[in-house]
């Protein structure tokens, strides 16, 4: 969290490690760290201080970020990294990445044909391997992940596989995540594994102080602060950085006066109130801000500003202004791609549809995916999302990126596109060959549910 200033509160150390680890880099002398903390602490400010700093320093940067929803797109943070940079590359450069090493890598852009029907898992994170080591010919790199709890499981095990092998490479590695125990639906043991590797570096931000606290309430509503107040302050939010900024604008909005007498008034507001003012202040915008808001929400991070307007329903010439007024109001960030401030603030106008309105949107966001030209398995999250209601062309689209994700050696996301597309249901005729194709992607790691479906299929048959 920042002063008035700029710059980050009691973050100091946190700073010099981030240093340290960016001059390492530069030396040659690769390595990885991971800024872990509970949602809201300033992990995602510190890793983009990095990655300001690493700019300052002449690194090239390959930045990612997970996401709840997009999980299931298979390499989708790892494509988020390097794509930007193969993008680059002339035909004459990609055609020699893709005879050296490097190469082996393929399958996971789409560039290659699948070394099987699973693809070759290893062959793939040693091909990723030697990219980010080609990368780093031109000089030091950062590779900079947010929020890495949210990240599908074949690019996790990616950032697993690097971590430990930077040691006399210009690469450093900086991830983010919360506590694994406070995500069970994630990979947790993988997790666990990166933030037991001793080659892995580990920074926990701690919450701030009361000092600090107070000089944030004050920067925010009034230099007269009563000390008492600011106090109620430090107890309702327990420091959390994000949560501390929430309740300030709150008060803020509420006119509060901070004087001791209004202390008790404070303490009364947990930390879930101060995360739904986020909804009190958006519903106070005009109708066209909140729709753009829940769009850009269902589109997850980095969301394109014309998709959302689409899904959203409103044409340009409102679009705009609405999404000027949220980033106004410290909703939204961003201009032709848009975001939210913080997952927290996502989380709660997410949330806030009910599960039929999600549903709805995430099948309205599917189809312009579609029309738009968007690869079925970067469409399939969506679809995952969606109310099951017997629709053959959701069926097909699900199959197809189960195959998709199954040419890139991702059969975890195969097998759950594939179980969504059983329980659409497929009609009678297209059962069996879903059955069939469920049952090949689970038979190396799920062999009693492949026997299962297999016999299934050949009863349907």
């Amino acid at each position: 969290m920042t002063d008035a200033t700029g710059e980050l509160l009691e973050r100091d150390a946190e700073l010099g490690t981030l240093t340290a680890l960016l001059d390492a880099a530069c030396d040659g002398s690769g390595a990885a760290a991971m800024i872990e903390g509970a949602p809201g602490v300033g992990k995602s400010a510190l890793l983009a201080r990095a990655r300001n700093l690493a700019a300052d320093r002449g690194m090239t940067v390959l930045s990612a970020q997970g996401g709840e929803i997009e999980r299931e797109f298979a390499w989708g943070v790892v494509r988020q990294l390097f794509e930007p940079w193969l993008a680059g590359r002339s035909e004459a450069e990609a055609a020699e990445l893709r005879d050296e090493t490097a190469g082996l890598a393929a399958p996971v852009f789409g560039s290659a044909p699948a070394m099987g029907p699973d693809g070759d898992a290893f062959a793939e994170l040693h091909g990723l391997f030697w990219m980010a080591v080609e990368v780093a010919q031109c000089g030091p790199v950062l590779i900079a992940v947010d929020d890495l709890q949210w990240a599908d499981r074949p690019s996790l095990r990616f950032v697993v596989h690097l971590a430990p092998r930077l040691e006399g490479l210009p690469i450093a590695l900086l991830v983010t995540t919360r506590p694994p125990q406070s995500e069970p639906a994630g990979d947790t043991g993988l997790l666990r594994r990166l933030l037991a590797d001793p080659a892995v570096g580990h920074i926990a931000p701690a919450p701030l102080s009361p000092a600090a606290t107070a000089s944030l309430v004050r920067a925010g509503l009034s230099d007269a602060a009563d000390g008492a107040f600011c106090e109620a302050c430090h107890e309702t939010t327990s420091g959390n950085p994000f949560l501390l900024v929430a309740l300030v604008d709150a008060l803020r909005a509420d006119r509060a006066h901070p004087t001791a007498a209004a202390a008790d008034e404070v303490r009364r507001m947990t930390p879930a109130v101060v995360t739904r003012t986020v909804l009190v202040r958006l519903a106070a915008l005009p109708g066209d801000c909140l729709a753009l808001a829940r769009a850009v929400a269902v589109l997850g991070p980095g969301a394109e500003l014309r998709l959302a307007r689409r899904l959203a329903g409103l044409e340009r010439r409102r679009a705009l202004p609405a999404a000027d007024l949220l980033v106004r109001a410290g909703i939204l960030r961003g201009d032709a791609t848009v975001d939210f401030v913080h997952p927290s603030v996502r989380s709660a106008v997410y949330h806030d549809l009910t599960a039929t309105e999600r549903g709805r949107f995430h099948q309205r966001a599917a189809a312009l995916l579609t029309a738009d030209g968007t690869a079925a398995e970067a469409v399939a999250p969506h679809l995952l999302a969606t109310i099951p209601d017997g629709d053959p062309g959701i069926v097909g689209q699900l199959r197809a990126a189960a195959q998709q994700a199954r040419a890139r050696g991702a059969r975890e996301p195969a097998v759950a596109y594939l179980e969504r597309a059983l329980a659409e249901p497929p009609g009678a005729a297209a059962r069996s060959e879903v059955l069939l194709e469920l049952g090949a992607a689970e038979a190396l790691q799920r062999p009693d549910a492949a026997i299962a479906h297999l016999r299934e299929a050949l009863e349907c048959a």
